[in-house]
């Protein structure tokens, strides 16, 4: 099965390894899910639980994930996105009940997430220390969103904390 772009499951490893090395050169990973079959979804939460990264389909776009308190992970995720360590990643939460744990909302900011989330905004605002302080070292902020797509909150949800 495979059909590119967003909204459907490709199975063939082999040729997004090949779409990705375009890109990245140098990648090739063992695991790639794109989109969102549910069947799926344990199959990505072994990989975050062995500090791997997928890469995946989200409403706005494909993306890489990872478990964002796992060094080995975000790493990885450098490695791979060919991006300095000192440069600022997004994080994915399940609600913004969640949100709340890792970022101090202003008045405005809880009024945007309220309006559009779930959806494809990513708001920035003061991070808190129930981050992990290797995330973003140079950050005194955070991009958090609560994607739009059921799989993506699924995932979050399921797996416990934020990718």
């Amino acid at each position: 099965m495979e059909t590119w772009p967003h909204g459907q499951v490709s199975t063939n490893i082999g040729k997004i390894n090949k779409t990705l090395r375009l890109r990245y050169k140098f990648v090739t990973l063992s695991k790639v899910i794109i989109n969102s079959s549910m069947i799926l979804l344990e199959d990505i939460l072994g990989v975050f639980k062995k500090g791997g990264v997928v890469a995946y389909a989200t409403e706005t776009c494909y993306g890489f994930a990872c478990d964002i308190f796992s060094k080995k992970a975000l790493a990885k995720l450098f490695q791979l996105k060919r991006m300095a360590a000192t440069k600022p990643i997004s994080i994915l939460v399940g609600s913004l009940e969640e949100a709340k744990k890792y970022g101090h909302f202003s008045k405005v900011a809880l009024q945007l997430a309220k309006k559009y989330w779930p959806g494809p905004l990513t708001i920035v605002v003061k991070r808190k220390k129930t981050l992990p302080s290797f995330l973003n070292p140079h950050c005194k902020t955070i991009g958090i969103r609560v994607p739009g797509d059921k799989f993506s909150r699924e995932l979050v949800k399921k797996f416990g904390r934020p990718i």
